[in-house]
């Protein structure tokens, strides 16, 4: 049985995210009986998150989002249900919580 690793690479553009993203990808391919996919959130349309209306309550997750329609949000949420794992990379802009204290 294969184990299905699913690389998603948070970026709004494609850079050293993907290229992080990818690195671990193929680290994990050197296993036996390990799959791997690679997805940049970049090259689809997300319109938006949960509009937190409940209405995929309703579902038995075939269509997992009802409430918000027209992108690729039902897309990777299946890719993400099928997937044994996830690596996800998202980038850092500005490595810290708070600026400096430098003047």
């Amino acid at each position: 049985m294969k184990v299905k690793i699913l690389g998603i690479s948070g970026s709004p553009r494609h850079g050293n995210t993907d290229i992080l993203v990818k690195e671990a990808l193929k680290g994990a391919e050197k296993l036996d009986g390990v799959e791997t996919e690679f997805v940049a959130i970049c090259d689809h349309k997300i319109k938006s998150g949960c509009i937190s209306c409940y209405r995929c309550k309703s579902t038995d997750f075939e269509r997992l989002c009802l409430g918000v329609k027209g992108d690729d949000g039902n897309m990777l949420m299946k890719k993400m249900m099928d997937a044994d794992g996830w690596i996800i990379g998202v980038p850092v802009y500005w490595g810290a919580s708070r600026p400096s204290s430098r003047p």
